[in-house]
């Protein structure tokens, strides 16, 4: 079976792209996974009902980064091909990436001032 699923929530820029495609290949669909401009993750996988259904279990995700709120699966065509090892498509743009090193910028700033480094 081949599904088409909509992710949302808290789940772009948490490395939640990374986990699902660890567990894709850990349980051995095929597809692919993206961040889409509207704040959500798309992907396209496929493999038995029940082998997805505890995919979807699993990134299924309430953590302090990663907060799942929904999961919309529907059924595809399988007329077009997909990769047979499940992997990610990039699809930043300059204007996301540099949101991106923003967050980095930021979170680097909020290191304690008086943080001690050893040089080694």
């Amino acid at each position: 079976m081949r599904y088409a699923l909509t992710i949302r929530g808290r789940v772009q820029n948490t490395g939640y792209i990374d986990f699902i495609e660890k567990s894709a290949n850990v349980k051995r669909l095929k597809g692919y996974v993206f961040n889409d401009m509207d704040g959500t993750v798309k992907m396209v996988c496929e493999g038995a009902a029940e082998k997805i259904d505890n995919f979807i279990d699993d990134i299924s995700l309430h953590e302090d980064e990663i907060f799942v709120e929904d999961i919309q699966k529907s059924e595809v065509d399988d007329a077009f091909p997909i990769p047979v090892k499940f992997s990610r498509v990039e699809t930043d743009e300059l204007k996301d990436i540099g949101r991106k090193l923003d967050k980095g910028v930021d979170a680097i700033k909020s290191v304690k001032k008086d943080t001690i480094f050893l040089k080694i």
